[in-house]
């Protein structure tokens, strides 16, 4: 290398070239460090005559021996040029595939490199490269193996052979490309199939500009022909898996360009092309690529009769299927599969594979492959639901245990949660219910496990929820297995009942005007009539407020129920500190003319799920769930939910005998209990109710102080409060259509309805900030979290209360907060500018929050505070309407 620095001697710089050449076939491909290579690049540009490295002698050279004549440097200069070409070439061949090479020759560092991603300089540079590699191709290395391998090892590099697809200079190489090919030497053969392999290697990624371009580059149809003739020859001549492996690969990429196929369909030999790719189905190493090939012949410009009316057809079939069979899943099985997706769909396509002797064969590869179909690659997927929907090969896909293997791989498709694999799952699994009616699915031993797949809600910007529909029409059947109902998600569950109430039938929402200042009472009269409620509820302020937005309605329902559900209103009583409510059996004793109200209660809860909004104030206790849902009967064990301190110190006492423990024990009878239910015996000692007839003359025993327990605690959580539970039902029945409400009350357990009307008891921090919307500057986006961060939960609930008309997070969490207009449409919490306030502005409508440019984080904290403060008084909210 120090030898062919020296510019002033041109032949010494040769030799060195030569002797280089030579070390380098005989080192192999060894370590080259980044220096060396810099070097060698730029002697080897040299070489290929770019004129960076040593200057040849000049006709017009000053400073030349004065023996020197003019002619004759000018000859010296054109031999030692035609000598340094091949030996360049040469060493090219051994040094390029080396990708520190590759990266000084070409000044790229990554191989992978989209020439479109590279500055202008770089582009430059490559082009200039290339033209001196074509140039030096043209003059000597046409016909020479080892010059041709060169040219495959820098096409390697992604950007370089997309320059060299559409290059001004590459018609001339493929020229001498077409004439070398034909001259049918074996290794040099060899080595332009492997450079045609590799300069169309990804050319689809570029077909639109590029196939025009090439369709010229190689001589048109007749070019395209003959390069066809001879690749044929080649095949026949050369039985290398290599070679025949890189004529595989080279037509999978040509046979994208329609161009191409239309030039190959006529060509005389196109059934030899077909026959010879049939074989390919089963050659070893080849057998994707060949699927790939055949399936781009299809798509091109439809040569599909090409091949189904090949004689060899049925045998290619029987290819894929014995392939399909013997293979474990990867790329080669799903590029076979990609030919038959592009073959069999078509009707004739159809026909051919039902009277197939080895359909079997295909089918079962093709179940085998459902599990392994990816966003890329799920044509396996549409496959099948062609066959389902065809009368001919709906039986074959139907046949034996095929139903069983065929939902197990879509079950594991669809838990894996792939939102664009969702469609095409869904769609094979409908056509599949089609064929054969739910009861395949139902009986199926995973029946829950998919179920509960479909029934989930896919997350993501644009995702659709295409296993809803599948879901809510075999509900009316599953409604009957608890197996089936617990494995449905809550988010369904949500949307499914909120589908159940609203009405589809014409009518508009009704819109009520209310009072901030008789809010409850004019609640109260507005919903008296149930008339045209299940087409919604729209609820507008009387006063200097405008519009009559979703959020309103958040806002009005959260007040209405929070004054209904307050102590000391006198409906609901609370045992267990706050967490949960019962109906007080002394209601009527508060507010005489309470059953109204408790009709309101229940159409306020029916309203929130039919507009999938929560009411947080309305956490009945388990046992008034269970019997709003008429879940089961109660037990005593449910007591512990309505009153825990009376469940411990009554209950369990009697239950396990605690009595008859430590100093003081004594026996059951004396404790002188009879049949009778003494609530306040401290107070009112004579305020007695019997549990049976003559309850007060029974005596409590050890024999039956259990049935004396479960009589109690019936009482105290159901017949004390008979007529309140039973407004609660007809305020939600008056709503809710009776055939909904007999499915609801079977499909959603006690739990989930506490979770469904409530919303979640915590704020996920975490889920807020991750599912909300920046229209902010990111110096106001980070100091709010920063401050929000440092809220109490209470100080959570308030400012979401604030922003969105509820305090709690529905189903789902954030991702699914409810928003403005149709019935189930999300919204997205918000911040954003406010520019006419000093103080945060919210649009309830659309979970907006406008913040006031603050410095500081006590500047932010301040204002928040003060906003949430005033949530329930009206002035700081938007009002907003969709505009």
């Amino acid at each position: 290398l120090d030898l062919c620095d020296h510019k002033q001697d041109a032949q010494a710089s040769v030799d060195g070239l030569v002797l280089l050449r030579h070390l380098y076939e005989r080192r192999g491909q060894c370590f080259l460090g980044p220096g060396e290579a810099v070097r060698l690049a730029q002697l080897l540009r040299w070489g290929l005559g770019d004129g960076e490295g040593p200057e040849l002698p000049r006709a017009d050279a000053k400073g030349l021996a004065p023996d020197v004549a003019i002619p004759g440097a000018a000859g010296k200069a054109r031999q030692l040029q035609s000598e340094a070409v091949p030996h360049a070439l040469h060493l090219l061949a051994v040094v390029g595939p080396m990708p520190c090479f590759r990266a000084a020759l070409f000044r790229v560092e990554d191989d992978e490199l989209d020439a479109e991603q590279l500055p202008g300089d770089a582009v430059q540079h490559i082009n200039g490269t290339i033209s001196c590699l074509f140039a030096a191709m043209q003059s000597s290395g046409t016909t020479d193996a080892v010059a041709w391998r060169a040219m495959s090892a820098v096409a390697e590099v992604k950007s370089v052979r997309r320059l060299m697809r559409v290059h001004p200079q590459v018609r001339g190489l493929f020229k001498c490309l077409l004439s070398s090919l034909g001259a049918g030497e074996r290794a040099l053969t060899e080595q332009l199939v492997s450079f045609l392999k590799q300069i169309l290697t990804g050319a689809t990624d570029q077909f639109l500009s590029t196939e025009p371009i090439m369709f010229d580059n190689m001589g048109r149809a007749d070019g395209l022909k003959r390069l066809l003739s001879a690749l044929l020859q080649s095949w026949r001549d050369n039985a290398d898996i290599l070679h025949r492996g890189n004529i595989v690969a080279f037509l999978a990429d040509a046979m994208f360009f329609s161009s191409f196929t239309d030039a190959w369909q006529v060509h005389a030999q196109a059934r030899d092309l077909i026959s010879i790719l049939f074989d390919a189905l089963l050659w070893k190493g080849v057998e994707g690529t060949a699927g790939l090939a055949l399936g781009n012949f299809v798509s091109a410009n439809g040569h599909i009769d090409l091949i189904l009316d090949h004689d060899r057809a049925a045998h290619s079939i029987s290819n894929v299927g014995w392939f399909l069979k013997r293979t474990t899943p990867g790329w080669d099985t799903k590029m076979q599969i990609y030919y038959l997706w592009r073959v069999l769909r078509s009707r004739k396509g159809c026909r051919l594979l039902s009277r197939h002797p080895h359909a079997d064969l295909v089918i079962a590869g093709l179940l085998t492959g459902v599990r392994h179909a990816t966003n890329e690659d799920n044509e396996v997927l549409s496959l099948l639901e062609c066959f389902l929907t065809d009368e001919d090969t709906r039986p074959v896909v139907l046949r034996g245990s095929n139903p069983g293997r065929l939902l197990e791989g879509i079950c594991e498709l669809l838990c894996v949660g792939e939102p664009e694999l969702s469609e095409p799952t869904c769609l094979l699994l409908q056509a599949m219910l089609d064929a054969t009616g739910p009861g395949a699915l139902l009986t199926w031993t995973g029946a829950a496990k998919l179920v509960g797949a479909l029934s989930r809600k896919p997350h993501g910007k644009d995702a659709q929820w295409h296993g809803k529909d599948i879901i809510d029409a075999v509900v009316p059947m599953l409604q009957w297995e608890p197996s089936m109902t617990s494995a449905l998600s809550l988010e369904f569950k949500r949307a499914w009942l909120s589908d159940q109430i609203h009405s589809s039938g014409p009518g508009d929402s009704v819109e009520i005007s209310v009072s901030r200042g008789d809010l409850l009472r004019g609640v109260l009269e507005s919903l008296r009539d149930p008339k045209g409620l299940q087409h919604g509820v729209k609820v507008k302020f009387m006063g200097d407020e405008t519009g009559a937005g979703d959020g309103h309605r958040r806002e009005c329902f959260r007040l209405v129920i929070s004054a209904l559900c307050d102590m000391e209103f006198g409906l609901f009583k609370s045992m267990d500190g706050g967490r949960s409510l019962h109906p007080s059996s002394t209601a009527s004793d508060a507010e005489p003319e309470c059953i109204p109200y408790f009709e309101l209660v229940g159409k306020l809860v029916a309203l929130a799920l039919m507009h999938q909004e929560t009411l947080p104030a309305a956490r009945f206790t388990l046992a008034l769930r269970k019997m709003l849902l008429s879940a089961g009967p109660l037990s005593v064990e449910d007591m512990a939910s309505v009153d825990p301190e009376f469940y411990k110190h009554k209950v369990q006492y009697l239950l396990e005998s605690k009595y008859a423990e430590g100093e003081g024990a004594m026996a059951l009878t004396d404790l002188d209990l009879t049949f009778e239910d003494v609530p306040q015996p401290d107070v009112f000692p004579d305020a007695r109710h019997e549990l049976h007839p003559g309850g007060s003359q029974a005596h409590v025993t050890e024999e039956n102080k259990h049935h004396y327990v479960e009589l109690l605690c019936d009482t105290r959580m159901r017949g004390a409060v008979c007529s309140q539970v039973e407004g609660i039902l007809t305020g939600m029945r008056a709503i809710i259509p009776e055939e909904a409400w007999s499915q609801i009350q079977r499909v959603i357990s006690p739990d989930e309805f506490d979770l469904l009307v409530c919303g979640l008891r915590e704020v996920d921090l975490k889920d807020w900030k991750a599912n909300s919307t920046c229209d902010v500057e990111q110096e106001t986006w980070d100091l709010f979290w920063s401050v929000v961060s440092g809220f109490t939960m209470q100080q959570h609930k308030d400012l979401l209360e604030f922003t969105t008309g509820s305090a709690a997070a529905p189903v789902g969490g954030f991702a699914n907060l409810p928003g403005y207009g149709t019935i189930g449409d999300v919204q997205r919490f918000t911040l954003a500018r406010n520019l006419n306030s000093a103080l945060p502005v919210a649009s309830t409508c659309f979970n907006t929050l406008y913040l006031p440019k603050c410095r500081t984080q006590a500047e932010m904290s301040a204002g928040l505070l003060e906003a949430i403060a005033h949530r329930n008084v009206g002035g700081f909210y938007e009002g907003a309407v969709a505009q």
